[in-house]
């Protein structure tokens, strides 16, 4: 598509935890900039032209700069993500869900941060979970859940699911 629009009217785009810690530095939330700037915040800030030494500079406020460079419609679209989204028989989050707990009652903490007490249950959670933000070696099918992140920034693996119809397709490939 030339205009650069997706070419699909149906996109969701989920919340995880470092879209909520972007959020948070642009909010001014000082207690968020450290972990932020540790897993992607440093990268993201370059893409928006501001440097590691401006960064680093004592005068500097993360939250002013994050405002003035990143455009608005940018930060709108990220404050759009949603927690989850489901379809059929599948839930798809960022991270996981508490197990034993109906997806209308899920905090949203579970399902942009968990891997305690969601990666090893065994529990039926009336649907499939598809989940990243914990990183595996290859795309994982379980009973109850599909790991898709293989942490394609560090690995260059970038991975998919494909469903159609009863058809479940793992798909992955190095870059």
């Amino acid at each position: 598509m030339l205009d650069g629009g997706l070419p699909t009217d149906d996109s969701v785009f989920l919340m995880g935890n470092h879209e909520e810690k972007m959020l948070a530095c642009i909010d001014g939330d000082a207690a968020a900039y450290g972990p932020w700037l540790q897993y992607g915040g440093f990268e993201t800030l370059d893409s928006y032209g501001i440097s590691m030494q401006e960064i680093f500079d004592r005068s500097f406020d993360l939250a002013r700069a994050m405002r003035i460079v990143i455009p608005p419609e940018h930060i709108e679209f990220i404050r759009s993500f949603q927690d989850y989204v489901q379809i059929g028989d599948y839930v798809f989050v960022h991270a996981g869900i508490m197990p034993g707990r109906p997806l209308h009652e899920q905090s949203a903490h579970d399902l942009r941060w968990i891997r305690k007490g969601f990666l090893d249950s065994p529990a039926d959670h009336g649907c499939i979970v598809v989940h990243g933000h914990t990183i595996v070696r290859r795309p994982e099918r379980h009973a109850n859940r599909i790991a898709l992140d293989t942490g394609c920034y560090l690995t260059g693996r970038l991975s998919a699911l494909a469903l159609e119809g009863s058809a479940v397709e793992l798909l992955s490939i190095k870059m």
